[in-house]
């Protein structure tokens, strides 16, 4: 007897969890490169006032 198939409900379901999960995680990495440009942008600001 072969194995019963997922009704296609259930993998809309899972696949979609599955991408809110990669959604989240590019967020959140969104999110990290963004602080990381500001604090680069801080550094950068701070090292062209003290040129002048």
């Amino acid at each position: 007897m072969a194995p019963t198939m997922a009704a296609p409900e259930e993998e809309l379901r899972k696949r979609n969890q599955e991408l809110e999960k990669e959604l989240k995680e590019s967020r959140e990495r969104e999110e990290q490169m963004r602080k990381e440009l500001r604090k680069m942008w801080e550094r950068l600001r701070v090292a062209e006032e003290a040129e002048e």
